[in-house]
């Protein structure tokens, strides 16, 4: 449990650290007048990806104008945990499935019938 706890925390982390680069470099740096990069296309997408399922209607509102700080902040962090969660189980049973494919299988042996043990 601790260890599923400590992937949501590092997960949510990261991903909410890589979402506001995407998204504040895409914002700073988009120019409609200028053919984009592949880098930024890339940023386009990611940032948007990133950015769902809470945070799109956030930003589409622009309701973040007329709130205070840490309640502009909480949509971005819930959205960071929420894709923590969904990753989660992935990620077990991806580890499950590869712990079962590693360990040696025991040989199964037959039960021996009513009629082999008289």
């Amino acid at each position: 449990m601790i260890k599923k706890i400590i992937f949501i925390i590092a997960f949510a982390v990261v991903h909410w650290f890589l979402m506001m680069m995407l998204v504040q470099w895409y914002w700073f740096n988009y120019n409609p007048n200028v053919d984009t990069g592949l880098w930024a296309q890339f940023a386009h997408v990611m940032s948007f990806v990133f950015s769902v399922p809470i945070l799109l209607p956030f930003i589409l509102t622009d309701m973040g104008e007329y709130w205070p700080l840490p309640l502009q902040l909480l949509p971005s962090v819930c959205n960071s945990l929420l894709w923590a969660i969904v990753v989660l189980p992935i990620v077990s049973d991806i580890r499950r499935l590869r712990s079962k494919k590693d360990k040696p299988q025991a040989p199964q042996f037959a039960q021996p019938t009513a009629a082999q043990t008289q």
